[in-house]
């Protein structure tokens, strides 16, 4: 399955560009939250874990949705718990 993780920062921001861009990609379901991305614990990221499997695929618009910077996504893909 191709699951389409999206997110901005702040409540009056807007999601439909990425999920437009996700959905064009092929995401069969995509998340969405709207939450600064300085937290790793993330509601939105904690369903995303909660929800992948094996051989899930994982998109993203921007690898920037992910994390502020590469340290960040690494320590948020190395503490993420093991998928079914």
């Amino acid at each position: 399955m191709i699951i389409g993780y999206a997110r901005v920062s702040k409540d009056d921001q807007n999601l439909n560009r990425q999920i437009d861009q996700l959905t064009a990609y092929g995401a069969e379901k995509i998340i969405q939250e709207k939450f600064t991305g300085t937290r790793q614990k993330r509601p939105g990221i904690i369903q995303l874990f909660q929800t992948i499997w094996a051989h899930d695929v994982v998109v993203v618009e921007s690898i920037s949705r992910l994390g502020r910077n590469t340290l960040d996504i690494l320590n948020l893909i190395t503490a993420a718990p093991k998928t079914n």
